[in-house]
């Protein structure tokens, strides 16, 4: 319970999540920052917490139908929970992506950007010649906080799973 009171004082991460839904008490939790769900323990905790509803985009980055490159797909297979930044230097717009060289060395949130899309485009060419030598260092590998929780499975076998993990821990509840 100590630590659960200690973590209190940040936002809110996947890792606080389940921490907060294996206490199992809920009414203290305090709604700061965006939680990241990405499997259905994190979903059903989010319903406890009073959502309404749950928003996933990283846990079908690494599904087949997904347009996301093998470059992409490998960053966020060997992503840790914490390797997450927001930034502005790729695109000019503040969004949350694994953290590499560019990101780190210049940013992570600049003032003196051009307006949103023109530094993607001023970012081409060096982005392209670091790609054709295996270097993800000016690449957007755009993730949210639970990367490390994706799983390779076709979307609508993912949606089904994490379904039938939230009407699990669900069931655990109502007992």
């Amino acid at each position: 319970m100590e630590q659960l009171e200690k973590d209190f004082d940040s936002a809110a991460t996947p890792e606080k999540m389940r921490s907060w839904w294996n206490y199992g008490d809920f009414g203290c939790v305090r709604r700061r920052g965006r939680p990241h769900i990405e499997d259905g323990r994190g979903i059903a905790a989010a319903f406890a917490l009073g959502a309404a509803g749950t928003q996933l985009g990283t846990a079908y980055l690494l599904c087949p139908e997904a347009a996301t490159s093998e470059l992409h797909r490998d960053a966020l297979r060997h992503a840790y929970s914490d390797a997450t930044l927001v930034t502005n230097v790729f695109t000019g717009r503040p969004a949350r992506a694994l953290s590499n060289r560019l990101a780190l060395e210049i940013g992570p949130i600049l003032d003196a950007l051009p307006d949103f899309p023109l530094p993607m485009g001023a970012l081409a060419p060096l982005r392209a010649k670091a790609e054709q030598q295996g270097s993800s260092d000016f690449t957007p590998f755009w993730s949210g906080q639970a990367s490390p929780l994706g799983r390779k499975m076709p979307a609508r076998q993912l949606t089904l799973k994490l379904v039938q993990e939230a009407s699990n821990r669900f069931k655990q509840l109502s007992r």
